[in-house]
């Protein structure tokens, strides 16, 4: 709690010494742990370190962008104390599958389960390769929602899913994607 207090701080305070920059960095480092992306909200505090005069009397202060990176990992340290799953840190067996795609006479996907879904070849896609980036997203989308609708009707929680396309550019916007609210 105390480490929350003092990010507070900081982020009220007109300015900031190097020293407390430097001992803020290294405590917001530990929930990183558990947190791995925390260190890339860290990247523009240890810019505006490197860029600081070194004395005891040295200060500065900081811009918009890193005071929202701290109020960021104040969310980020406040989820931790509730409690996060760790299944991010360990290496485990996806415990649900789903595969998908789309190519110009196909779109679709099946899961685990055996579920599956298409797009009928009487569809104005069939044939057309124009889209191809952009339809790999929504049909990973479909499948990994059909997989989510059979683990909340099935009552599974904290289920590992394994989604596999052959597209990169979908499955980074489906990552970029994850905290759109509905």
């Amino acid at each position: 709690m105390t480490w929350i207090h003092d990010v507070i701080y900081i982020i009220n305070a007109e300015s900031i010494t190097r020293k407390t920059l430097e001992s803020i960095i290294g405590r917001l480092n530990h929930p990183a742990y558990v947190i791995p992306f925390t260190r890339h909200f860290l990247n523009r505090l240890r810019q505006r370190l490197y860029s600081m005069r070194r004395g005891p009397r040295q200060s500065s202060r900081l811009d918009k962008n890193e005071l929202e990176d701290l109020k960021l990992c104040v969310k980020f340290i406040s989820q931790a104390r509730i409690g996060i799953s760790l299944n991010n840190l360990t290496i485990q067996q996806p415990s649900q599958l789903a595969i998908s795609v789309y190519c110009p006479y196909g779109m679709g996907g099946f899961t685990f389960s055996g579920r599956a879904w298409r797009i009928p070849k009487k569809s104005a896609l069939y044939g057309d390769c124009v889209a191809n980036n952009f339809l790999e997203f929504p049909a990973m989308v479909v499948t990994i929602w059909l997989v989510k609708i059979e683990c909340d009707q099935k009552g599974l929680k904290q289920e590992c899913i394994l989604g596999v396309g052959d597209n990169t550019s979908a499955i980074c916007w489906l990552f970029k994607t994850k905290g759109i609210k509905k």
